[in-house]
This record gives structure tokens, sequence and C-alpha cells, in this order.
């Protein structure tokens, strides 16, 4: 079935089961995932039918969707169905089943792709369980409110039967003066956030008894569906609550007269109750307190509350009567005495369990004003200093944000920008197969080859931010005719789709390019980056129009200096986004998409200004952009001009018969090698370190050797540095996905003739070698 072996090591090493069928059901192919997930050996499964390890619920179901498939009624079926292991248990998954010819005999063949859901079935199981063992009380509803699923303990309280009550009602069992409410509760489901809460009392085994539900609606489609409900018993504090409002009418009565605040502390619940008079003296909104003895504890006076909560503390132990005097602080900053007094109640074992007493306001007893209004001022103080340390605070909070929102936007950009040239690669190069179309299979493996160059150009682009921003990035700087980097910039972008696929644009010098006197003290790689990232938005965004290049000279302070400026007629960039663009992850939103990392102008900015250059854009909405470059300008520089050699072998194999050391320790890599060289004839050698590559070498001297920098035992740099103190000057050329300048430096030092960065182009690898080889005879 397979003549292609990557195709059948594809298929083998699958990590879904994969299996194909003649139209008779005869077992012709199966992987090794296959007989791993049923257990048996390849030669057992070709004794055995589909039946015998289908199981028997579905296995009528399983041959229906077969013989739909194999009178030709459906191209394919997706089924889920259970397996019989050898062992004889029962494995749930799901079937994909597709229909196609053979390749060699044109029969009928079915492919089977399985996806083994015994986790998902697991983990439905557990949830099951654990909702089956919660003591809470859980409802799941159907949309008119009947019941679809009761827990156990539901069952239990009520004293009914989970299958009886599925598709009844729940109401009969609530109380009819809160069925109403109830129902009502459930009917706001509707309107978001589909969350409600509501008590209600409800008829148990025991007679009625209150309960709190909290529920949810499971939305499909924008509807509800189903609607989950989790209850508890809150009889005791519901009953707790109601004693206690009966006792604080009648206390009400006896204190308002007497200006005194009375409140209740529940020790276990950390629960801290206060009547009308408590908000009043603490000058307190009863919306902005949160019952808790914390809360009360922050409105103390700083100077008193280690006090206070002393006394406290020494009345649960039951060392002392809780009677004291402590200062409180409203949050109008006024300073009041409070005289406070309590009792404590406890349990039959003598253990606190609340704390009931009264606040009442003592201070025009125990201070004059003036004393009030230093107090006032020093409190003012405390709070200014308080006040500033949150400012500080709120802006480090602030940074650490804007720190944390720049991250993300990285990680998401990155994210989204990597896995779309991956998607390509990983998709179509899935979708390679023998005996596919040769069109089909040259245009997959072009898409696969460009997606590889737009995942460098991102990984470049990532490197050059992080080393503009670190002012790690190196220069290589000379001096460079202005006419040759124009030239050789025009040509370069010409070759880009959108213009070599559109004959009527193009990228028009606005001057003859002979006339661009003068030179650039500059880096010629980064100054041509510079140039083609312009032209490449220009060309990307500049609808159909031609893209114009030109120069304007200027001079201001006894320096000279060269405009340039890239002209396109494309939408334009609004007005609000200008001031944005050379910003990181900035890109315009329109109606046509446009790949990229957002990060290209902002690495044409930051190289510009390395280069002593500025950088504007004119841009008008709907007419176009133009962006603007200026350099310093040199006139009359004197350069040498290096003899132009030309390398030309007649189209001659020069590789033939030539005996190549590869040296790489990446079984892909080394495949990848030697499928480029095996066509040329030449012999092949391998060598998985540098030493076994020195072991090769002292055996037998080689034509030449390609040499991975990154291996074990003995890397590239000490293999090359070894080989020339043997006095060998036999061609090493490095080849390694170090991709940095100063790598490349390090290289050349170590020995090596020539480097090549990964990913490696085959023309180039070819060439290199025969330029080489050339030079060594």
């Amino acid at each position: 079935m397979f003549e292609n072996p990557i195709a059948k090591t594809l298929f083998n090493e699958a990590i879904y089961p994969i299996v194909l069928f003649s139209e008779k059901l005869h077992l012709l192919e199966c992987n090794r995932a296959f007989c791993d997930f049923l257990g048996y050996t390849e030669q057992e499964l070709r004794t055995l039918s589909i039946s015998d390890y289908t199981h028997p619920d579905d296995n009528d179901t399983s041959m229906e969707h077969i013989k739909a498939l194999l009178s030709e009624k459906k191209n394919n079926f997706t089924l889920r169905k259970k397996y019989v292991h050898k062992n004889g248990r029962f494995i749930p998954a799901q079937i994909n089943v597709s229909r196609s010819k053979h390749p060699k005999t044109g029969k009928l063949v079915l492919l089977g792709q399985i996806k083994d859901l015994s986790d998902h079935q697991d983990l439905l199981e557990n949830y099951r369980i654990l909702v089956d063992y919660q003591t809470d009380l859980i409802l799941a509803l159907n949309k008119d409110f009947t019941i679809k699923y009761a827990n156990p303990n539901y069952c239990k309280v009520f004293g009914l039967n989970a299958k009886e009550i599925a598709g009844k009602s729940f109401l009969p069992l609530i109380h009819q003066d809160d069925r109403e409410k109830v129902v009502k509760s459930l009917q706001n489901l509707k309107a978001e956030p589909h969350e409600t809460t509501h008590k209600e009392r409800a008829k148990t085994t025991n007679g009625y008894r209150w309960f709190e539900w909290s529920n949810k609606a499971i939305l499909k489609n924008g509807d509800i569906s189903n609607i989950i409900a989790v209850g508890r018993d809150i009889t005791e504090e519901y009953i707790a609550q109601e004693n206690l409002q009966e006792a604080s009418t009648r206390l009400k009565l006896a204190t308002e007269s007497g200006n005194i605040g009375i409140w209740e502390f529940d020790i276990e619940k950390n629960y801290l109750s206060w009547d009308e008079r408590m908000y009043d003296l603490y000058g307190i909104p009863d919306n902005s307190f949160d019952n808790t003895y914390e809360f009360w504890k922050r409105s103390v006076h700083p100077l008193d509350i280690k006090d206070a909560d002393e006394q406290v503390k020494l009345a649960l132990a039951g060392e002392k009567d809780f009677v004291t005097e402590f200062r409180i602080i409203t949050p109008d900053e006024e300073v009041k005495y409070i005289y406070s007094a309590a009792t404590v109640l406890r349990d039959d074992n003598g253990n606190p369990g609340k704390m009931i007493g009264i606040n009442y306001d003592i201070t025009k007893n125990r201070e004059a004003e003036q004393l009030t209004k230093e107090k006032n001022q020093q409190l003012r103080d405390s709070l200014g200093r308080i006040e500033h340390i949150n400012k500080q605070l709120s802006i480090a909070k602030e940074k650490a944000e804007e720190s944390d929102r720049l991250k993300s936007a990285f990680l998401s950009n990155m994210s989204h920008e990597i896995r779309t040239p991956m998607n390509s690669i990983i998709g179509f190069s899935s979708l390679l197969s023998p005996g596919m179309d040769e069109e089909k299979f040259n245009h997959f493996t072009s898409l696969i080859r460009g997606a590889g160059d737009q995942l460098l150009r991102i990984i470049d682009d990532i490197i050059d931010i992080s080393k503009i921003e670190s002012n790690q990035l190196a220069l290589q700087l000379n001096y460079w005719p202005i006419a040759d980097i124009i030239s050789e910039v025009i040509e370069e972008n010409r070759q880009h789709r959108k213009i070599k696929n559109n004959p009527d644009r193009d990228i028009i010098a606005v001057i003859p390019i002979e006339e661009c006197k003068g030179h650039l003290y500059t880096d010629r790689i980064r100054v041509k980056q510079i140039f083609n990232n312009l032209i490449t938005n220009a060309i990307k965004y500049g609808g159909t129009e031609n893209i114009e290049i030109g120069l304007n000279c200027s001079n201001s302070v006894n320096q000279e200096y060269v405009e340039f400026y890239i002209k396109d007629k494309g939408p334009g960039i609004p007005e609000d986004m200008v001031e944005a663009i050379f910003d990181r992850f900035t890109q315009l939103q329109n109606d046509i998409a446009h790949d990229g990392t957002g990060l290209g102008l902002s690495i044409t900015k930051g190289l510009t200004e390395l280069l002593d250059g500025t950088i504007r854009v004119e841009s008008t909405a709907g007419q176009g952009s133009t962006f603007y470059l200026k350099f310093p300008l040199f006139i009359n520089v004197q350069t040498q001009e290096k003899p132009q050699v030309k390398q030309d072998n007649g189209g001659k194999n020069y590789l033939k018969d030539k005996v190549v050391y590869i040296a790489e320790d990446d079984p892909a890599s080394l495949f990848l090698l030697t499928e480029i060289l095996e066509p040329t004839g030449c012999q092949i050698e391998r060598g998985a370190d540098g030493v076994e590559l020195i072991h090769m070498v002292q055996e037998k001297k080689p034509d030449i050797i390609l040499l991975d920098i990154n291996m074990p035992f003995k890397n590239g740099y000490e293999a090359a540095r070894e080989i020339r103190e043997m006095g060998l000057s036999i061609p090493i050329i490095a080849q390694t996905a170090y991709a940095m300048p100063e790598e490349q430096k390090k290289i050349l030092l170590a020995g090596c003739y020539a480097y090549l960065p990964k990913p490696l182009d085959n023309n180039t690898l070819i060439a290199k070698m025969t330029e080489l080889l050339l030079k060594s005879n």
C-alpha cells in the first residue's frame, strides 16, 4: 500500500490507531497504535473479523454504517462505539472511517482512524461520584423546571426515589407561600448573569425546614437548556436570626432614648452585627460595613487598638468582665471616646459563643474642644502620610499591570504569528501522501517552504527588537555608495509576489539611480533592512499603484544630509494612529488582513536611530503615505573597489566522487543533508559528534567537511581547531542554528572556511561546496 518509506513510517508511528480494510472487510494494514489499542499482534488481527473486537451492543450499528459506505451512500462516517480488548475489557472510542481507492489495484478500501475515549469516560464517572456524595442538595432541572436529576442527599432529605421523581415538578414540596418567589427566582435566570439565589420552606421527612438555593442556568445557543441548583438547610440559622430580631426590637425601645448603641459578635462565624445607633456612633453607612471584627478594629484609634483587642481576649478567656474605654476614628476623621461593656454567652462546656454589648459616646465628658482639634490635626497628618504611601503603591501597581499587559500582548501576538506558519507546515505536511497529484504535491511543498520562510522572518524580528532594546546590536560600518544601495533595494523588492504577479505595478526611482551621488557611512545590511521594511509595507498596504522611492539633499550646520522617501497611494494612516505607528505590535486595522508580528516599523525606527538617522511619516487617510529617512551624507569619499571574482563551473558537477564528511548529531538534519547531497554522486561518511569526526579524519582525509557546531562530547569549534592544528587545509563548512554575527565570526576564527545558517538552502549549500572545492584545487 505504501511505496514511500516516509509515508509508511508516518503511518506506523502515528499516535492514534489507524487501520485499512478491503471492501470485503479483510485487514490490509494497521499501525502499531491499533495493535496496542486492542492488545493483539497484527498476525492475530488478520485472523479476526471486525465483529470479534466490537462490543455486541454496537455491532449492528457499526455494520450498518460500513454497508452504507460500501454502497457509496456516503463517503465517510464518524461513530462512537465500544471495542473489546484482548483481555476482555471494553474500550469506549470514536472512529472516523472514509472510503478511498487502492493506488495500485484501484479497488475500494476503507481507512479508519480511532480515538480512545477511556479518559473522557473516567472523568464523567468521577464527576458523577463527586455529585452523588455531596452533602448539599443538588438538582438538575429541565427548562420547564421539572426534575432531570436529584442527588442522593436530596432524595434522602425529602424521602423520595430518584427514578420516580425524574420528569416531575419539585414545586409541590415547597410551602405554598413561597412557591411564587421560587418560580420568579428561576424565571430570572433568563437575564444576565443567569444566576439567582432564593430562600424557601420545603416539606421534608422531618416537616417544613428552611433552605437556601443557588441557581445557575446552562445555556445552549443563547437559550436555557438546563438549570443546576445547589441547596443547603439553614433552618437553625434562620430561627436564630428571627430570635435575634425579636431581641433587637425589645432592646431598641430601651436604648433609643439613652443614645446607646447595641452590638452582637458571633465568635465562631466572625460576624459582628450593629443596631442603627452603632452606625450613627461610628459614622458609617450600613452598606459599607462588612460585619467583621477586623472592620471594627480598623475603626479604633491606633493608640488604643492594642488595649481594646486585649480587653476582648481577656473577657473571652473569662479572666475579667468586658468594661473598657477607647477612641474611634470616624470616616470624617472625628475622634470619639467610647465607653463599652459586654457580656459573654457560653455553651454548656464554658466555651464562648457570642458577646453582646453596648457602646456609648462619652467624648464630651472626656476632653476639651482644643484637645479634640489637636488630635484631629495629628490624625490628618497621619492619614496624609498613609495617602501618600497609597498613591505610591497605586503607581507601582499601575506599572506592574502595564508590564503584565505588555507581556500578555507580546505572548499573544507571538503565539498567533508563530502558530500561523506552523499550522501550514504541520497541516500541509500531513496532507502529503504517496500517489498524490504532482501539481498538488508541488503546491503543498511550496506552501510549506513559504511558511518556513515566514517563521524565520518572525524569529529574526524577535531577535532584532530584543538586541535593539538591550543596546546589544553590533553594527558593521563602512562607506557605501547610495546608488548601489538604492539599486539593490529596488531589484530585490521587485521579486515580491505582489509586484511579480502584477505587471502594471512597479517600484520606481523618481530620479535616475546613476544621479544618486555620495556615500552613507552605515551598516549595509541593516540600512537595506530599513528600506526593505518600508517598501514591503508599501507593497502590502499600497493597493495596486506604483511605489515611488526618491531622495533630497540638504545642508545643516556644515553637515550635509540626504533624505530618502518611500511613497505609496494606499489607504493611508488614520490621524489617531500616526503617533503610534512606530510602537511595537501596532498594525493598522482595515478591511484587509495582513500578516506580521507588528514589530517591523518598531525595528525600522530603532535601526534608523542606531545609524544616526531619523524617520518620520506623512499620511492622509484615503490618499496614501510617505515615509522619510534622513541620514548624514558623505561626498568625495575614497573607497577601494573590491575585484569581482566570477565563479562559473559551466554546469559541471564538481561534487561527483568527492569524499564528504558530515558531522551532525541531529538525525533529522543528517537525513536532510544526505538527501540533498546523494544526487550529486559524492561519497558521504557520517559522524555523530566531534570525537567521531577527528577519528575519521585521522584514518582518511576527505575532500570537504560539513560541520555542525552544537554537538556532544566535542563541539564544532573544538573539532575545527583540532583539524587545523593537524596542519590540514581541508575545506570546512559550518552549518548551524546559531545565526548571530558574533557567532559567525567565532566560527570562522575556529578554522572554518564558510558559514551557512540553518535552515539550509539546497542550492546555496551545493554552490558553496563547489566554490570551496574549486579553490582548494
